[in-house]
């Protein structure tokens, strides 16, 4: 991780669009798991990995490594 990791990154024009697909699949998603899932402790786990799915994909587009060789 280098140090600019901590900063702010604001992704371009293409970057917008596809963090909002990001949000949509996983709103749709959400809405999912909570109308199939009885409540509980399983479901809670599920949409926390949901959302940290979604912070890693997001900081996947915004925040781009160098290919791994």
């Amino acid at each position: 991780m280098g140090r600019n990791d901590h900063l702010n990154h604001k992704p371009d024009a293409i970057g917008v669009e596809e963090c909002s697909a990001i949000r949509q699949a996983i709103i749709a998603l959400d809405d999912l798991i909570m109308s199939l899932c009885p409540e509980g402790r399983d479901r809670r786990m599920a949409l926390d990995r949901l959302e940290e799915a979604r912070m890693w994909a997001i900081k996947a587009i915004v925040l781009p490594y160098p290919p791994i060789e």
